[in-house]
């Protein structure tokens, strides 16, 4: 079986190539399917026992909550929850190579499960805060399926040229710089997902 540090060097080209000259990467099957299937059940676990958040938009101070804009719900991953050593175990690997490849200085990563129910929604938005930029690359992972009709879709504004919509797939990835502007289109099926973001500051205390 393939490591991850095997399955990044074996699209490291492609990947690196589109980054920069589109801001963007996607590739189908990414995680292996027991991976997959872990990392999903354990985001729905956690929902069932009720530790998911309704989703904020804003930083620190300014921080609010505003179902028209964004009404998904959020679980942050910590080194305590069970599911960090895997999302490590991947995120290490892209890591180095993108400090290798396109000399980002990422110091750190952070991810949370992502859940949207039929009905949620996030509109076009940037990951990058004005107020606090250290975000520079984000990563999503999707765990579930989503079929045409079930909405969902991850639409990315590139710098130049057209729109791109991208219908989430159970272990698809999909990579973009973090000041692209994105939105996610109305569900009509429960959506999940992996979200993680490559930073270039240093750790800080993530509030479950």
């Amino acid at each position: 079986m393939q490591t991850f540090e095997q399955l990044w060097a074996s699209f490291r080209e492609e990947a690196v190539l589109s980054l920069v000259e589109q801001g963007y990467f996607s590739q189908n099957a990414f995680l292996p399917a027991d991976l997959l299937d872990f990392l999903a059940g354990r985001a729905q676990l956690l929902a069932e026992k009720d530790l998911f958040r309704e989703a904020a938009i804003g930083k620190g101070l300014i921080k609010t909550k505003n179902e028209s804009i964004r009404s998904d719900e959020i679980r942050w991953i910590d080194e305590r929850d069970l599911s960090y050593e895997h999302v490590n175990g991947f995120l290490s690997p892209l890591i180095d190579m993108v400090k290798r490849e396109l000399f980002l200085p990422i110091k750190r990563f952070e991810s949370h499960f992502a859940h949207y129910p039929v009905g949620s929604l996030y509109k076009r938005h940037s990951d990058r805060h004005k107020n606090s930029p250290s975000r520079l690359l984000t990563c999503v992972i999707y765990l579930t399926d989503m079929e045409d009709g079930d909405g969902g879709e991850l639409v990315i504004y590139p710098e130049k040229g057209s729109n791109v919509k991208i219908q989430p797939k159970a272990g698809k990835l999909v990579l973009f710089k973090s000041e692209l502007e994105h939105e996610v289109l109305l569900a009509r099926k429960d959506r999940w997902s992996l979200c993680s973001w490559l930073r270039d500051d240093i750790d800080s205390v993530i509030s479950l």
